[in-house]
């Protein structure tokens, strides 16, 4: 797609239609079996990881070099965070977007518990959970699914 610096958008808008109309017919077969599994069609899902990512590229460098050049241990720890059920998140991208944060990662979810890997405490207490039910509510802004 990609060749002497020059992007073809002929095959880029034949890949991106060719995927849409795949998933449509996968869910209209049965192949996908929850609804909530369409979201990946939709471009608010594509904004919100595309925003976390860029929020964090320079942070997770930043880790990166800690890891390869500091002299003393870090000293992870897990937390363990009491969910409420009333936000009615998908927790598959709940714990997705944690892991895509510098320094956590999502280890386990039970319940309406979720356990945090975090490669310290700053990682843990820079994380805003508020902020990021916020984001995750306005992953459907089109209502696809």
């Amino acid at each position: 797609m990609i060749s002497a610096g020059n992007i073809s958008w002929l095959y880029l808008s034949f890949g991106i239609i060719a995927s849409g109309l795949l998933s449509l017919f996968s869910y209209k077969i049965r192949l996908i079996e929850e609804k909530s599994e369409l979201l990946y069609l939709s471009f608010g899902f594509y904004r919100n990881f595309l925003k976390i990512y860029f929020e964090n590229f320079f942070s997770a460098i930043t880790l990166i070099i800690a890891l390869a050049l500091r002299r003393e241990p870090f000293k992870p720890v897990i937390h363990v965070v009491n969910f409420d059920e009333k936000y009615h998140l998908n927790l598959a991208l709940f714990a997705t977007t944690i892991n895509m944060t510098t320094g956590l990662f999502c280890i386990a979810i039970r319940d309406d518990e979720i356990f945090i890997h975090a490669a310290e405490e700053d990682y843990f207490t820079r994380f805003d959970l508020q902020k990021l039910v916020k984001q995750l509510r306005h992953v459907n802004d089109d209502n696809l699914v």
